[in-house]
């Protein structure tokens, strides 16, 4: 994904959707194979594998005590949710709880000024202005 080589990055994030367990690696492996098909312009199945991130790190934050990275996690998610969504309307309300959960991951200390300026996940997020606020406070 890193290196923008979109099939391959499918192929890879489909393989490893097929042996991974854990919830949260499958909401990583979700999210990378949805700005995959992005990138290819497989838009529909690009908001089928944001949903499914979606739905796995919620269930995450649900039932765990607070954990900055699952915030981290939901504000990506959300980010490209916002990108993939029709609706000015419902691209709003991602982008703002995208931004709630992202407050909070900072607030904890524990997310970085570098991982804001470099995570690629937060692509959409970076230039909102409520971005430049929250990344403002971390360290």
């Amino acid at each position: 994904r890193h290196r923008k080589q979109w099939q391959l990055a499918l192929d890879d994030y489909t393989a490893a959707l097929g042996i991974a367990a854990a919830e949260t690696f499958n909401g990583c492996l979700y999210l990378g194979r949805a700005h995959a098909y992005r990138e290819l312009g497989k838009l529909e199945d690009a908001r089928n594998d944001a949903d499914r991130a979606f739905v796995l790190v919620n269930a995450i934050l649900k039932r765990t005590v607070e954990n900055p990275s699952d915030d981290f996690l939901m504000a990506c998610v959300l980010g490209l949710s916002a990108q993939l969504r029709t609706s000015a309307e419902d691209r709003a309300a991602d982008l703002t709880l995208a931004f709630q959960h992202l407050k909070r991951a900072v607030d904890s200390g524990k997310i970085t000024a570098e991982k804001l300026r470099t995570d690629a996940d937060l692509e959409v997020l970076r230039a909102d202005d409520r971005f430049k606020e929250i990344a403002s406070k971390a360290k």
